[in-house]
């Protein structure tokens, strides 16, 4: 699926999504193809964000909804920028 697409450069998911697929695991096995890949975890419940924390990194960013559009261009901008300091030149 991502190898498809080289231009993605973040993820933006929703911790809990309908069905099996959560955004944690989806994470995880996007990781395997990009580990480089930065992620930006979004929630409405507090309580999701404990349970799912053993599968976030440190440097995954972790935004609470509502979200205000500034806060969301911050993490954007934040991941972005990291990535490409971690790119190899």
């Amino acid at each position: 699926m991502l190898p498809e697409y080289p231009e993605i450069d973040v993820l933006v998911t929703d911790i809990v999504m309908p069905g099996k697929l959560q955004g944690t695991d989806l994470a995880n096995r996007l990781r395997d193809v990009r580990p480089e890949l930065p992620i930006i975890f979004m929630s409405g419940y507090a309580p999701e964000t404990g349970v799912h924390a053993s599968s976030r990194r440190r440097e995954d960013k972790h935004l609470m909804k509502p979200v205000r559009k500034s806060d969301l261009l911050d993490a954007l901008t934040s991941a972005i920028a990291s990535r490409l300091n971690n790119c190899p030149n």
